[in-house]
């Protein structure tokens, strides 16, 4: 089995990344102890005469999408240094703990951010100064965090003990949780973030997928085959996400941008993660269901390097980012494309996807590569080019498009390895790109 590297594309970071095989990776501390103080910046006392503090407390109402520590972290760290924020749910609303280094880090954020949305029409701010004077973090997860204290657990211990905890005496420590969930409401009659693409977000980049309940760990693919069988047999939209779980990849072959290729036939892709104790296993964040639902429908059974893909949707909401200091493999193997051009279905619909098959639509040839007059296909520059992944069966110019031609590679697994490589491909006059084709018409 061949296995390559994409080539560069000009003005694109997306290369492929590689696991040094002498690299190895320490586990977090399981330590529940505090760094010294000296560890964390000096932060101003609360005020006594103005009433100021350093830690806010935050209040979402309308909230349509879910809100976990990395996304008031994006909020909150624009007026200064965020050291820890801790989330609650209370009578059934969701809060937030937010400590920041000074005094006037708080009341800057405070005047600049209290009545705002942090999404367009939806999952409103109202903040207020705190009585706390510190917040105490015993583990680091979606629901709480110490910006400078990496190595705590990421269980809180009160889970363990079978009780509940107050992490603040008077605020108690809940699974969170959808204020409508206790009312009864399906996940599947969230209605989907927009008609648009991206929703316009005053704090930059697409909207999490419609809030859902979520009771799971990370649990992997799936714990058993049974269960992956009756996902497939049930109601697709009972337990649908944005969020796919690819298994069984060739870890060798399908790297993470090769991923994002494949997927991005059928869907436009957010974010891709190659999952570190299990390399053959992958998420897949999609712009949304609908797009989930088309890559899985296409990419499910697939049989690339003499191995059957296995997709469903995964438990998860969505695919985080890896921090500063997390281990280089993942910080390598997950990748953000929420921002890249090569998003194919922007402006075309999703009806005009095309299942996998040996014959390849390329466009935007640029006049360097173009066939000229009295040219034959043998002495093409571009068909030369796919011919290094594989036989060619046939090569069809189409007629008064310049730019455009059909082609037909021998198998599957050829016509994917040409699309990696070669699609967005760069030339000094133009850029070319790769897709499945229907028909020669």
């Amino acid at each position: 089995r061949r296995s390559f590297e994409r080539p560069p594309v000009s003005g694109s970071s997306y290369d492929p990344p590689h696991r040094p095989a002498s690299t190895t990776y320490d586990r977090p501390s399981s330590s529940f102890d505090r760094p010294p103080p000296s560890s964390y910046p000096a932060s101003a006392a609360p005020d006594p005469i103005s009433g100021k503090n350093t830690i806010l407390i935050v209040s979402i109402s309308k909230m349509d999408f879910p809100v976990n520590v990395d996304v008031l972290h994006q909020v909150f760290s624009k007026y200064g240094t965020v050291l820890k924020i801790v989330t609650f749910t209370q009578r059934g609303e969701f809060k937030a703990l937010v400590q920041f280094q000074a005094t006037e880090q708080a009341v800057a954020a405070q005047v600049a951010l209290d009545g705002r949305d942090i999404y367009t029409g939806c999952n409103t701010l109202h903040i207020h100064m705190s009585t706390h004077k510190s917040l105490n973090v015993q583990c680091n997860n979606d629901k709480m965090r110490d910006y400078f204290n990496p190595n705590l657990p990421s269980v809180d211990p009160a889970e363990h003990q079978g009780e509940p905890r107050g992490m603040l005496g008077d605020m108690p420590s809940r699974r969170f949780s959808s204020p409508d969930a206790s009312r009864g409401r399906r996940p599947a009659e969230y209605p989907p973030p927009s008609s648009s693409m991206y929703p316009s977000a005053p704090f930059g980049g697409p909207p999490p997928p419609p809030y859902r309940r979520d009771d799971s760990r990370d649990r992997g693919p799936r714990r058993s085959r049974d269960r992956r069988s009756r996902s497939r047999d049930r109601d697709v939209g009972a337990d649908r996400s944005t969020v796919l779980i690819c298994s069984n990849l060739d870890p060798h072959y399908l790297k993470v941008h090769s991923l994002f290729t494949l997927f991005g036939c059928f869907g436009d892709v957010l974010r891709v993660k190659v999952m570190f104790r299990k390399p053959e296993t992958a998420l897949v964040q999609f712009v949304d269901e609908r797009h989930a639902q088309s890559a899985r429908d296409h990419v499910d059974g697939l049989v690339l390097c003499h191995k059957k893909l296995r997709v469903d949707f995964s438990k998860h909401l969505t695919v985080v980012m890896p921090r500063p200091d997390a281990d280089q493999f993942e910080i390598q193997n997950t990748r953000d494309y929420t921002n890249t051009p090569y998003h194919r279905y922007r402006k075309r619909p999703l009806s005009e996807v095309v299942p996998v098959t040996t014959l390849l639509h390329i466009s935007g040839i640029p006049v360097s590569m173009q066939l000229q007059p009295g040219d034959t296909a043998a002495s093409s520059r571009l068909l030369n080019m796919f011919a290094d992944f594989g036989a060619i069966k046939k090569f069809h110019p189409i007629a008064k498009q310049p730019k455009m031609v059909l082609l037909e590679m021998g198998t599957v697994e050829e016509a994917f390895d040409a699309m990696i490589a070669l699609d967005n491909y760069t030339f000094n006059d133009g850029r070319i790109r790769v897709s499945f084709s229907k028909s020669y018409r």
